[in-house]
């Protein structure tokens, strides 16, 4: 079962070698959020996974799911909606 915080988002990254080397940018449907830190990152079975700081200072777990290329994209900051780019 989905996780009901997490959404599907476009999320640009820099690709270098491999596809999604490091998120720059999540498009929500309120606007695009750059990214300016990455604070973890992983490799799971599924594909990526990072924990990602905005210029606004909010925090999301962006998975990236290869065998589908997509990505599901769940906001951590407390308080702060999907759509919100505030």
């Amino acid at each position: 079962m989905r996780d009901r915080n997490a959404f599907d988002a476009k999320v640009g990254c820099y690709s270098g070698l491999a596809y999604a080397e490091r998120p720059e940018t999540i498009q929500l449907a309120g606007g695009k959020l750059t990214v300016i830190a990455i604070e973890k990152a992983a490799r799971e079975p599924e594909g990526k996974r990072f924990v990602v700081r905005t210029a606004e200072n909010r925090l999301f777990d962006l998975c990236y799911n290869e065998l589908h290329d997509t990505w599901t994209v769940r906001g951590l900051t407390p308080g702060i909606g999907p759509d919100s780019c505030a």
